[in-house]
C-alpha cells in the first residue's frame, strides 16, 4: 500500500518502491497486487507522455469518435476486432473521452494482465524471489516490450490476456472444461486476430517422453512447411471473404505485406530472442521435475513460434507482428535461467542487469524513435502528468 501512495506523490519513487516490494516482501497475494497495480500504473503514465504517432495516433482518432456515432455504426465503422471497439465505446464514457486516461487506463490493463501471468508463473514453480524480480523487472524495463506497450496497443492488451490466459491453463487446465477454455482464448482473439494462436494450446500431446526431436523437431517442420500455404492462397481468398469484418481485415493486411524479408527490419535481436527462449526451456527440461506441467508446454510454444516466424520470411510486417511475442516470453525464459543459477552468480548479474536496462531504456524514452515529453514530471504528484 506504501508504494502506491508514494506512487501519488511521486510516480518513479513509488514505482522503486513498488519494484523492492517485489523482491522482499513474502509471498502476500495482496501485496503482490499492490506492487502489480503501482508498476502498471507507472508504465501507463509513462506511455501518457508520449507524443501520438503512428499506431498510437490512430487508435486514439478511433477512441475520440466512440463520442460522435452510435455503438452498432461504430462497431462496423472500421472492420476492427469487435472486442477492441467495445472496450473503446465504454471506456469513452467512463472516461468522459479524456484521451491522457485512455492511454494510462489501457496500458495499466495491458500491463495488470502480463504482471499477473509472472507472478502466477512463479507461484507454480515456486522459485526464486530473485528470479521473479528479473522477470517483472525486465518485463517493465526490457525497451523493445515497454515501447510496444505505448505503440502496438491493441495487439499488446490482446497478448497480455493470452499469456495471463496460457499460464492460468498451466496452473489447473486439467480442471477447466474445454468449453470454458475455448470460450476464454477467444476473448484475446476479440482484440486482436494475432491471439488465434492460443487455441493451439488446447491441442496436448499424450506422452510422456521428451526428446529434442519428438518435443520440436516435427512440429517445427508442420508449422514452417503449413503456415507459408495459407499465405500463398490468401490472394485468392481475398475477393471471396473481403467483405467480412475482421477476417476480411486479417487478409487484406496480409496482401499488403508481401515483402522481401530483411534481418534488420525483423531485427537481430528479435532472432536472437526466439533461439534464447526456446534454448532455455529446453534445456530448464528436468530441472526440479516440472517439465511435464510448465517447461514442455513453453518449449512448444517457442517452437511453433520460431517456426511460424522463420516461415514468414516474405511476409516482414507480419513476422514483426509476432516477434513480440517472443517479447512477452523473455522475462519467463529469465526466470527459468535465474532459477537454475547460484545465488553467488545471481548476486553479480542483478547490479549489472538493473544499471544495463535502466540506462537502455533511458536511452530509448530519450534519443529512440518515439517521442516522449515532460519524462521529469515523472518525478512530481501524477496529478500534474494525467491532468495537465
Amino acid at each position: 500500500m506504501m508504494s502506491f501512495l508514494l506512487f501519488l506523490l511521486s510516480p518513479f519513487f513509488g514505482f522503486i518502491l513498488a519494484l523492492r516490494d517485489v523482491i522482499i516482501s513474502k509471498n502476500s497475494v495482496w501485496k503482490a497486487r499492490i506492487s502489480i497495480l503501482t508498476i502498471s500504473v507507472f508504465i501507463g503514465v509513462i506511455n501518457a507522455t508520449k507524443i501520438p504517432e503512428n499506431d498510437l495516433a490512430v487508435y486514439l482518432d478511433i477512441y475520440s469518435l466512440a463520442g460522435e456515432i452510435k455503438l452498432e455504426n461504430y462497431l462496423v465503422s472500421f472492420m476492427r476486432e469487435p472486442g477492441f471497439m467495445i472496450l473503446n465505446y465504454c471506456m469513452f464514457s467512463l472516461l468522459n473521452g479524456n484521451s491522457t486516461l485512455y492511454v494510462v487506463v489501457l496500458s495499466t490493463i495491458s500491463y495488470v494482465f502480463l504482471l499477473s501471468a509472472i507472478y502466477r508463473f512463479h507461484f507454480l514453480i515456486e522459485g526464486k524471489k530473485s528470479s521473479l524480480f528479473v522477470a517483472v523487472f525486465v518485463a517493465v524495463s526490457f525497451p523493445n516490450l515497454l515501447l510496444a506497450s505505448g505503440h502496438l496497443v491493441r495487439q499488446f492488451l490482446s497478448f497480455s490476456i493470452l499469456l495471463y490466459i496460457f499460464i492460468r491453463f498451466l496452473h489447473n487446465g486439467s480442471r477447466i472444461p474445454r468449453a470454458t477454455k475455448v470460450l476464454a482464448l477467444t476473448l484475446p482473439i476479440t482484440i486482436h486476430t494475432s491471439s488465434a494462436l492460443g487455441l493451439l494450446s488446447l491441442f496436448r500431446r499424450r506422452r510422456r517422453s521428451v526428446s529434442l526431436w519428438n518435443s520440436s523437431g516435427y512440429l517445427f517442420l508442420i508449422v514452417f512447411f503449413g503456415v507459408k500455404l495459407p499465405f500463398y492462397v490468401s490472394g485468392l481468398l481475398s475477393p471471396l471473404f473481403g467483405n467480412i469484418p475482421v477476417l476480411g481485415y486479417a487478409l487484406k493486411r496480409i496482401n499488403e505485406t508481401d515483402t522481401a524479408w530483411q534481418t534488420e527490419t525483423l531485427g537481430f535481436l528479435s532472432l536472437g530472442l526466439l533461439i534464447f527462449n526456446y534454448a532455455v526451456t529446453y534445456y530448464s527440461i528436468g530441472f526440479r521435475n516440472i517439465e511435464e506441467v510448465i517447461v514442455v508446454p513453453i518449449l512448444r510454444v517457442n517452437t511453433f513460434l520460431m517456426a511460424f516466424i522463420f516461415s514468414l520470411y516474405n511476409y516482414t510486417e507480419i513476422a514483426l507482428r509476432f516477434s513480440l511475442l517472443s517479447f512477452f516470453l523473455f522475462p519467463l525464459s529469465l526466470y527459468l535461467l535465474c532459477d537454475r543459477l547460484s545465488k553467488k552468480i545471481v548476486l553479480v548479474f542483478l547490479p549489472f542487469l538493473v544499471i544495463s536496462m535502466f540506462a537502455w531504456v533511458g536511452y530509448k524514452l530519450s534519443y529512440g524513435q518515439f517521442h516522449y515529453v515532460g519524462l521529469s514530471r515523472l518525478l512530481m504528484p501524477v496529478n500534474y502528468i494525467i491532468y495537465e
